[in-house]
């Protein structure tokens, strides 16, 4: 299996391990992300996106020592109606879907620690970032970077 597909293999697993996630898309980009967006219905919510992974390298010393190193991004997004959103469910809705994101963390830790993952055995905790999303697409949440070394 090539490395996007296990990297969306997993995420499937992720999104499964989360309740209160009910669907997953993989994007690559703003456009595409709009065009999800507009076909994501409320009902559907919460969505996690994956975005594609970006390669850079473990700044190696020599060859035998190279490794990728994969740069992705988790997003777990909430479609909201701005027209009607009293500030105390703003709030809720950000509480609630950290408490989700909190889970999809624990989850990459456990398995990057417990040897049942080889895709993210060698995840990097020091890496992980987790960044609010306000009103992208009508949606908020929450935005999870992290890092993976990954054999070539």
């Amino acid at each position: 299996m090539s490395l996007i597909a296990e990297y969306i293999s997993y995420l499937e697993e992720v999104m499964a391990s989360v309740d209160g996630v009910n669907k997953l898309l993989m994007v690559t980009e703003e456009k595409q992300l709009a065009k999800y967006i507009r076909d994501h219905q409320k009902s559907d919510n919460v969505l996690m996106l994956g975005i594609m992974p970006n390669f850079g390298n473990n700044s190696p010393d020599n060859a035998d020592s190279y490794q990728d190193v994969a740069f992705c991004e988790i997003m777990l997004l909430k479609k909201t109606d701005y027209s009607d959103l009293p500030y105390e469910k703003f709030l809720e809705d950000y509480d609630y879907i950290f408490g989700l994101i909190q889970q999809v963390k624990a989850k990459l830790l456990d398995d990057a620690t417990n040897g049942t993952c080889a895709l993210v055995r060698q995840l990097n905790p020091e890496s992980f970032q987790t960044v609010d999303v306000y009103n992208r697409n009508n949606c908020n949440g929450w935005n999870l970077v992290f890092t993976f070394d990954t054999n070539v």
